[in-house]
């Protein structure tokens, strides 16, 4: 399986595990706290082992802003949160920002 693969994983597992963080109603819903606890073990095995071709730099900061941006589209469509054109436009910024690094990393 490529690396890139086992990152997206990573950041498909630390978009659950935010996504628990926020069911779990500050730590005082257990079910929630335990996925959390489960999908973070995972997130942290699939960037870490990404990590071992990948420079950190691009994996963090592909990690950070794709996670961000499924975060923001999740609390768009689960919690009623609204964009305004500055946080789209800047949304937008990060992906270009990924595709960059994506781009003109060795992978």
């Amino acid at each position: 399986m490529s690396l890139s693969i086992i990152l997206s994983f990573g950041i498909f597992f630390s978009v659950i595990s935010t996504l628990c963080t926020k069911l779990s109603y500050g730590a005082t819903r257990l079910t929630p706290a335990v996925f959390w606890l489960l999908f973070q073990v995972a997130a942290f095995f699939c960037i870490a082992r990404s990590m071992k071709q990948i420079n950190m730099g691009v994996v963090y900061a592909v990690w950070c802003g794709a996670g961000m941006v499924f975060i923001e589209a999740l609390d768009v469509m689960l919690f009623s949160h609204t964009l305004n054109l500055p946080r789209i436009f800047y949304i937008l910024v990060i992906i270009s920002g990924i595709f960059g690094l994506q781009q003109t990393s060795a992978i």
